[in-house]
């Protein structure tokens, strides 16, 4: 039996889990899985996490053990897998927005890919 937590992902899962990142502090090892179900071989560019002490919502959340930890923004990961990809993608205001761009021009680009 395979752990879902390890399991490779799909292009589908790693769009989704995308989406979901935005305000999220993302793991080295889940940023490498989306990377890599998105064809993109090269490690992931992730530094020590460290949360937003102003207790703004709209900055990066962390979930308890993730301080210190190794990962990236998710929104930082939207943007870098599209940059990657040479997938354009429109500038929002906003790190959900931004996020929400990226991933619809994912999606478009591996859309195209299929047909």
């Amino acid at each position: 039996m395979t752990d879902k937590k390890t399991a490779e992902m799909t292009v589908e899962d790693a769009l989704g889990a995308l989406a979901g990142w935005h305000h999220s502090f993302v793991s080295e090892e889940a940023a490498n899985r989306a990377a890599r179900a998105l064809d993109i071989q090269k490690p992931v560019p992730c530094h020590s996490g460290c949360s937003d002490r102003s207790g703004d919502p709209k900055g990066l959340s962390m979930h308890p053990g993730q301080e210190g930890g190794r990962g990236i923004a998710g929104w930082s990961l939207a943007q870098w897998i599209c940059d990657r990809l040479g997938v354009e993608y429109e500038s929002k205001m906003g790190r959900g927005f931004q996020t929400q761009a990226c991933v619809e021009a994912l999606g478009n680009h591996f859309k195209t890919r299929k047909e």
